[in-house]
């Protein structure tokens, strides 16, 4: 009995481990106005898989050659403003290369991995 114990114990703490390594919290919001606004405006959402595709899908519909990963490796947050107006911030796949499809198009455009990192509080991580 102590043995089941002890991995049932390991299983959980693996799982807990994983769900963390993925579970960052990102600032979510879409706005023609400045970063502030955005951020005021915005909420700060956990990332999940339904909010991962929905912001791959809103991104895609601006740029149809943006294909979705053929596997999910995790989240992060991204920041990318397309165009003159729109800025947008969420959550997206780790292993989507967002920045690189909207290139000529988005500027400034950032992914990054910690809880919050795309709010306006960390603008310096956004001057590459």
């Amino acid at each position: 009995m102590l043995t089941f114990f002890r991995v049932y114990l390991c299983f959980g703490l693996l799982a807990a481990l994983i769900y963390s390594v993925n579970c960052i919290k990102c600032m979510y919001c879409k706005s023609d106005l400045h970063e502030e606004a955005c951020d005021a405006v915005g909420k700060r959402i956990t990332c999940t898989e339904d909010n991962a595709y929905e912001h791959f899908r809103y991104l895609q519909r601006l740029n149809k050659d943006l294909v979705e990963p053929r596997r999910n490796e995790g989240y992060s947050c991204m920041k990318i403003k397309v165009g003159n107006h729109r800025l947008v911030k969420g959550c997206i796949y780790s292993n989507l290369l967002v920045c690189g499809a909207f290139r000529k198009r988005a500027k400034p455009c950032s992914t990054c991995f910690d809880d919050d990192c795309n709010t306006v509080k960390y603008r310096d991580f956004y001057l590459n």
